[in-house]
């Protein structure tokens, strides 16, 4: 497996306060939050998945290309929500990763990280395996661009059906 792939089972920490190796690291993804795209890292872990800006080079393009620094997007909630373009040509095709950040700020984040379908598939693989209960939707060319807020991603789930489920 390339894409980044780090860490192995999940199960209690050595006790020690250390922290855990995430399961997965997908390297060098973009975030779509409110509009503006970020370049980072998402971090699956057991009963987290985080995007952050993680090295140098992304904090110098952020500081370049955007007004703000790239947010830390951190999804607790029990479900993942994975959004794919079945009519999207091979080399444009991806799919949405989208996360739900309740802890930022007082009001709800949404972020949208698009990931090539090798990397959407040890996303959903790593994700089940942390605990998520991850849902594909498959539609004819989104791969959610166009979810922006929690209101747009609860619409999004009552208008469109789960193409796939894992535990």
């Amino acid at each position: 497996m390339d894409a980044g792939v780090v860490g192995g089972d999940v199960g209690p920490d050595d006790g020690g306060g250390a922290p855990r190796a995430p399961l997965l690291r997908l390297p060098s993804v973009y975030c779509r939050v409110s509009g503006t795209a970020f370049l980072g890292d998402v971090l699956v872990s057991p009963g987290e998945l985080v995007f952050e800006s993680s090295t140098p080079g992304q904090a110098l393009l952020h500081t370049i290309f955007n007004a703000a620094d790239a947010p830390k997007i951190v999804h607790h909630a029990p479900s993942v929500t994975i959004v794919t373009g079945r009519m999207r040509p091979p080399v444009i095709r991806k799919s949405g990763l989208i996360m739900l950040d309740e802890s930022a700020s007082g009001r709800p984040v949404v972020g949208v990280v698009f990931m090539t379908a090798r990397q959407t598939s040890y996303l959903a693989d790593a994700a089940s395996r942390a605990g998520f209960d991850v849902g594909v939707y498959v539609t004819r060319f989104s791969a959610g661009e166009a979810i922006g807020s929690v209101a747009e991603l609860a619409r999004f789930r009552r208008n469109h059906e789960v193409d796939r489920k894992l535990p």
